[in-house]
Formats: C-alpha cells, structure tokens, sequence
C-alpha cells in the first residue's frame, strides 16, 4: 500500500501520535450483504478482504477540519454516478473483475486521505467501472444529497502509446465519497479535469491514485468551490523514466466553508519531472489547509521537481495555511518549492476603482485575473466548462 510517508528507516519504524477517532453510525455486515449478491467471484474475495481491514478502523478525528458531523445515510439510499462514454464496449462493471484485473487494484492500493474513508467507497459503492478503452472524452458525474450519499470506485487503464481526456464532476449536497485508481502505460498520456462544488451541509471525499510507466505523461487540473467540507488527495507515483506530471490545483472557499487538499508527486525514475502548482481564493469565514509535497527517490537522476503555491485571503476572517514538502534523497535533481499568502493589493483596487469601478467590481477582476492562468491551461480542451467555472467565480466573489 502506498502511503504520503515513509514511517520505517532502517528497520525501525516511526511512532505517529493518534489525534483519536469518531464514533460514526458505521455499516455492517447486513449493509455488505445488500450489495455483494451480484459480485462476481473474482470481486467478491477482493471486497471481502477490504471489508474486514474496514472494520478494524474508525473514521479520524482531524483536528484542522473537523468530521464531527460527519453521518452515514442507509446505504439504500446510495447515488449512482452518471457515465458519459461513447459507447457501451468502453465500459466494464467493477463487480466483474478478472485476476489479471484484481492484481492492478492491489497494485495501485493506497491509502488516500484516510484510509477508513478510502475504504468506505472501495466497499460500499453502489457502482464502480473499469475503463480501458479512450476513442472519445469521457465524462463521469457524481452527486449526492443530504440523505443520499454517493460512494464510487473506478479503475482507469490508459493504454500504451493512448492519449485519453476525462472530466470528473462532483456535486454534493451531502456525504459522497469517490476513489479513483490510474494506471498510465509506456508512452500514454491523460489529461484530467475534476471539478467539485460541495454545499454548505455536504462532506465531500476524492481520492485518486496515478502510477506512470517509462515516457507516461499525466496533467491533473483540480478545481473546488466549496461551501462545506471537502478533501482533495492526489498521489502521483513516477516509477518510469522520463516520466512527465503537472498538478494545478486550484480553488474558492465562501461562506464557513473547509478544504483540506493534499497534493504528492513521488518521482523515482530516472529524468521523471513533476510540478504542483496551486491557487486559492478564501471569502468570509473559511477554512483552508494546502498540503503539496514533492519526493525524489535516491538513484532518480536527473529529476525535476518543483512546487509553489500563491494563496489569497479576502476576509480577515478566513484562515489559510500552507504546509509545503520537498524530500530529496538524490543528488543530481532540481529541486525547488515557495508559497505566498496574501490579501488582494490595495493599490491595484484604487487603481481601478479611480477609473470608475466599484469596490466589488474591482475585487472581482483582480480574483478572476488571478485564476486567468488555471483557466488558459484547460481552455482548449474543456472549454464549456471553463466559462461556466468562470461564470461561478465572478458570482461568488461578488
């Protein structure tokens, strides 16, 4: 299993303080049985597996951002993600995996954000898709409401020498939970766009898991308006030479709203680069924690790793904190890392106000500019949905 940190080193392994755990109306055996009756043999051993290591955890008790609220709707209730694919051959029903299908969920198993609510999705869900095939865009939505929750777990094999594009839209009016695990094949490329807007009672849980082979490229734009509560974790491994990942994160806190995003770039082949470079706006009286981190492998010659982030508060209220990560462990690498985190230039809002502009006009120009360069990136391959992120920006700013 892949975790952020290594907690062993030379046979003695690291003692991590426990911050304590909640007590969650939690499922059971009876919820697991609702759900396995069609479960295909391969399938059914590997939820059964996960289902037990799920049992023996309960849900954290972060201190940052607290899951006190957290509630677990009856699991009968649970959404079903919409797919989008042109045509059904592309599409493959988790529930029948193969063996060779079930050795590429153990070898991308990770442990998110938090284990136990990783596993909540990998035993839970009311759907989950393998997808090997990319001859059009593909497209996922996800929503849940306050007595719905939706939980999902998908498998995407992009193919050697295959360029693949996906959007993942998350809506969430309540509990919803999604893993996603991506195998990128010598020479294949993805381009991934995830937007998630969360309301002000919603809990909102994404964990995606990318691992690169020789020459994989992998772009991740990563957008959130949040009103809630919602965790972002993406865990980039570069195992092959020459591998190539871009990670811009960005994102707009309003209201009391809270976002806990982790960001990771593990870079361990030879000539591998990967950046992380992040934006956040926070309104009112929100919460927000940015927690990019960049790991060089030792014998990673000739690795690019950098990571910057530039945050801005428009409220004395909000609080914002960045916790920056580079771990070297080779010499011959470029390495770098920097965060900013400011409040909007007052110089530059007379400036326009002095040509006419009211007060919150001028702050919305200067925030949109702001995410001008998140927006030029995705453009031209996510064009309607980069009006419509455009659009909500200047709203709620305003």
């Amino acid at each position: 299993m892949e975790k952020v940190i290594d907690k062993t080193h030379n046979g003695m392994e690291m003692i991590v303080p426990d911050n304590g755990r909640l007590s969650v109306n939690d499922y059971g055996r009876s919820e697991l049985n609702e759900i396995i009756r069609q479960d295909g043999e391969e399938y059914s051993s590997y939820r059964m597996k996960r289902f037990f290591e799920y049992k023996g955890l309960r849900f954290p008790a972060w201190r940052k951002i607290s899951l006190e609220n957290l509630n677990l709707p009856p699991l009968k209730n649970a959404i079903n993600s919409s797919i989008n694919v042109k045509g059904e051959k592309n599409i493959k029903p988790i529930k029948e995996m193969n063996q060779t299908e079930r050795f590429i969920f153990d070898r991308l198993d990770f442990e998110g954000s938090d284990r136990k609510i990783l596993l909540l999705a990998d035993v839970f869900h009311s759907d989950g898709y393998i997808f090997k095939h990319f001859e059009a865009p593909l497209t996922i939505s996800t929503d849940s409401t306050s007595s719905r929750p939706s939980y999902a777990t998908n498998l995407f094999v992009i193919p050697e020498n295959t360029k693949a594009k996906i959007h993942i839209k998350n809506y969430s009016e309540g509990l919803l939970v999604m893993n996603n695990r991506f195998l990128l094949q010598n020479g294949s490329s993805l381009d991934i766009l995830v937007s998630g807007f969360t309301d002000k009672h919603a809990f909102s849980f994404l964990n995606n898991f990318y691992m690169l082979e020789d020459e994989a490229e992998l772009r991740v734009t990563d957008f959130n308006i949040s009103d809630g509560i919602v965790v972002p974790h993406h865990f980039v491994l570069n195992k092959g030479k020459r591998s190539k990942v871009e990670i811009m994160p960005s994102f707009l806190v309003v209201n009391r709203g809270k976002i806990d995003s982790q960001y990771v770039i593990k870079l361990s082949g030879r000539e591998a680069h990967g950046i992380i470079n992040g934006i956040g706006v926070l309104k009112d009286f929100t919460e927000a924690i940015f927690r990019p981190s960049v790991h060089i492998a030792s014998e990673a010659k000739g690795v690019i790793g950098k990571e910057k982030s530039s945050m801005i508060m428009l409220s004395e209220n909000s609080r914002v904190q960045t916790i920056p990560g580079l771990f070297v462990t080779e010499n011959d690498v470029e390495a770098s890392h920097a965060a900013t985190v400011g409040t909007v230039d007052d110089n530059h809002l007379y400036y326009l106000m002095s040509r006419g502009y009211r007060l919150n006009e001028a702050r919305r120009m200067i925030i949109v500019a702001m995410f001008n360069t998140f927006f030029n990136r995705i453009e031209a391959s996510f064009k309607e949905e980069c009006e419509r992120m455009k659009n909500d920006i200047a709203r709620r700013v305003s």
